[in-house]
């Protein structure tokens, strides 16, 4: 039985790694969830074995390390931060669309320590490098189809490749740590042929780096290689042939980081969309990101200790929003920056923990021991520590996903084991006491915890999906509360998907009775979210949206009130509320929002525009031409199609006139410019006018035969109407 059980054990190791490959369309979030629940439910079934092989045989008990206490004080210290979170629920079992929490945390540690425990040497260890080598290769097969075209990229633009994994960052990043172990697995395998294949498949692994257009990661790469380079250059004395391709590696690198910068203006590099992208990197272009860390570090200033714990970043975001940030995403959960994210969430005490487990494991590899006597221990361990390095810098600018956390776990779990110590004591278990105690008591606690982890879970992101793709709005409505009687961690998910669907239903229900009991439903899921999760801003923004959209503008501007007091600084809630007081009649209260929102950064042209709407729906024509005029302006109000839709509603014809004229100097290809132009003319009954604008389109632009067709239509009937 023993075997048995350690036999599933590893294969349990060896299949996590492969869930790069699950892309779930049944559940919300395809590329994030069957992830995820795959890799939960393995680490839970290999920590359970895991435990009776431990309790067994001392061989699988953990061992002593620096490494293992950092990580076990990082877990407890995280549980201080999610205990004291804002929405501590969130914080330990995070959303569908990231993951992560401490749950994950938990989950990444236990990957760790099983895998640290049951690869116990150095053959095992070959045989799951070499595992990952062949996973990597099947996804970079992938990734190539993507590249030449013969495969569909998820998102972003087509040139990105982002395999299965659905975002390029997270696809480099994995090609990253691929790149490392298939090198090692090169330095390491005693067959010639697998040493060149490992070899040539980790250059692969490195250039599709580079396809993925992921500049963080290829500045990680740039400074690993660096590091394991000087690793090289200083540690390699004993070994003169080592320290000269080091030290000769390094002056190449340089030397062609400089020739990349130096032909940035290029047609070489900018006909590429790959090297264009990764050699104009400029601190101007980190505007947003560079705000983004500074409303992180005002949170962190509040809670300096233990943080907010886990996924809280959103309350930071909304109470110390900079309106710098408007135009970019309505909403951060992450400050996108490794170094702010973990004193977000841990405070200092968590990042210290989190960074000091990196540097433990680095100061481990510069430790000197025997097997530093040969040239391959030397290699390994730069290696390591270059990838290590290499892997703080990417995060630099993103944040980790399931297969970074697991990756990043079993290097751990290999540094780790290159210095454990003696293994801890624990209580060993006769055979009977094994068969009688152990093995049923873990059966009962695997399965109550598979179950309370996982399933509630996938039920609703599957749930979710159910009751997107029902047709019939009733049968929906059916589905939305089905699954929110799940009560999982994603209700809020599900709360906010149903409160968009009885956004667009509630106005055409067959009967007002319908209607009332849609906006019971919504009122009711809304004050559940609130009670769930208490001073978020984003439910009470996104229940005034509802309002808004059913014609409920009162009870709308309720909940942006309460919203305000949350977050005071927001952009968009400002014209949410101003242009909600201006349908109330308060045009005075409304345009002073508008106003407000606009002066806190006038480069918005955007708010600018959406202040002329206010004046528009408040009849100031004069503070209207105020805010359209001037060269910059009259541009973005030409191609706002919001002021037409408003003008055209106060029957303001000669200003959509001037509109159009300035949108067809912009866009004298525009047919439908053209052609609008000419009816507003028409509306104005300047029918002549019309007509020459017509004509001048046709005897100006490249018409379709239905174009033409439609311009000669119109001319007849307006020539008629002439007469």
């Amino acid at each position: 039985m023993q075997s048995i059980i350690r036999f599933g054990t590893l294969v349990g190791i060896f299949a996590v790694p492969a869930v790069v490959f699950i892309v779930s369309e049944t559940m919300f979030f395809p590329y994030i969830t069957g992830k995820n629940f795959t890799f939960r439910i393995l680490v839970e079934i290999i920590t359970a074995g895991w435990v009776v092989l431990a309790l067994l045989d001392a061989q699988y008990r953990p061992r002593r390390s620096w490494i293992l206490s950092a990580f076990a004080l990082l877990l407890g210290a995280m549980f201080i931060s999610d205990v004291l979170s804002p929405a501590p629920l969130k914080s330990f079992m995070s959303n569908f669309e990231r993951m992560d929490g401490y749950v994950t945390l938990v989950h990444t540690f236990l990957y760790f320590l099983v895998t640290a425990s049951m690869l116990t040497t150095e053959k095992l260890w070959q045989q799951f490098f070499g595992w990952n080598v062949v996973l990597a290769t099947l996804l970079a097969g992938y990734g190539i189809l993507q590249a030449s075209g013969q495969a569909a990229v998820s998102q972003g633009a087509s040139w990105r490749i982002d395999g299965t994994l659905g975002n390029s960052s997270y696809m480099a990043v994995y090609m990253l740590f691929s790149a490392c172990i298939a090198t090692m697995y090169a330095l390491k395998t005693q067959v010639p042929e697998r040493r060149w294949a490992a070899g040539v498949l980790a250059l692969i692994f490195a250039a599709l780096i580079f396809q993925t257009g992921t500049r963080g990661t290829v500045l990680g790469l740039l400074a690993g290689g660096g590091t394991a380079a000087l690793f090289l250059a200083v540690r390699g004395a004993s070994m003169p042939r080592v320290r000269k391709v080091a030290s000769g590696a390094l002056i190449l690198g340089v030397l062609l980081v400089g020739s990349f910068v130096a032909l940035r203006d290029t047609a070489l590099v900018q006909n590429s969309p790959t090297l264009e992208r990764l050699t104009h990197i400029s601190l101007s272009e980190g505007g947003i990101r560079f705000t983004n860390w500074g409303m992180a570090w005002e949170g962190v200033k509040e809670r300096p200790l233990f943080g907010w714990g886990h996924e809280s970043f959103n309350y930071v975001f909304n109470t110390y929003y900079n309106p710098a940030m408007y135009g970019a995403e309505e909403w951060y959960d992450r400050a996108h920056n490794i170094v702010f994210d973990w004193l977000v969430q841990g405070g200092f005490i968590g990042a210290t923990l989190y960074f000091g487990l990196i540097g433990i494991a680095l100061a481990l590899l510069m430790r000197r021991t025997s097997s530093e006597e040969t040239e391959e221990g030397l290699l390994v361990r730069a290696l390591l520590a270059g990838l290590l390095v290499a892997y703080t810098v990417h995060n630099f600018f993103v944040f980790d996903n399931v297969v970074s956390y697991i990756y990043f776990a079993l290097v751990l779990a290999y540094i780790h084991r290159m210095h454990a110590g003696e293994p801890y004591v624990l209580p060993k278990l006769g055979e009977e006491a094994w068969a009688h105690v152990a093995v049923p008591v873990g059966v009962i606690l695997l399965a109550g915890v598979l179950y309370a982890v996982n399933v509630p879970g996938i039920r609703t992101a599957q749930g979710i999906i159910d009751a997107l793709t029902t047709t019939d709005g009733t049968a929906r409505m059916v589905e939305f509360e089905r699954v929110l009687t799940l009560d999982s961690f994603g209700n809020q998910e599900v709360r906010e998907q149903l409160l968009q669907f009885i956004a667009q239903a509630a106005p055409s229900a067959a009967s007002e009775e319908a209607r009332t009991q849609l906006l019971a439903v919504a009122e009711r899921e809304i004050n559940a979210q609130i009670a769930e999760k208490p001073g978020d801003a984003r439910i009470y923004i996104l229940a005034g949206g509802m309002y808004r959209s059913v014609g409920l503008p009162a009870a709308a501007l309720q909940y942006y009130t309460e919203a305000l007091k949350l977050t005071p600084e927001k952009t968009s809630l400002k014209h949410d509320l101003g242009l909600t007081y201006i349908s109330l009649g308060d045009t005075e209260k409304g345009l002073a929002y508008l106003q407000d929102a606009y002066e806190k950064d006038t480069s918005k042209m955007r708010a600018r525009m959406i202040y002329a709407l206010g004046a528009i729906h408040a009849g100031k024509m004069e503070l209207y031409d105020e805010l359209v005029a001037g060269d910059e302006a009259l541009a973005a109000a030409a191609t706002t199609d919001f002021l037409y839709q408003a003008l055209y509603g106060q029957k303001e014809f000669a200003r959509v006139q001037a509109l159009y004229r300035e949108r067809i100097a912009l866009e004298p290809t525009s047919y439908d410019a053209r052609k609008n132009y000419a009816i507003v003319a028409y509306n104005m009954g300047k029918i002549v006018e019309a007509i020459t604008i017509l004509e001048i389109a046709r005897a100006e632009m490249s018409l379709t035969d239905a174009q033409s067709a439609e311009i000669q239509t119109m001319i007849e009937e307006l020539q008629k109407e002439k007469k």
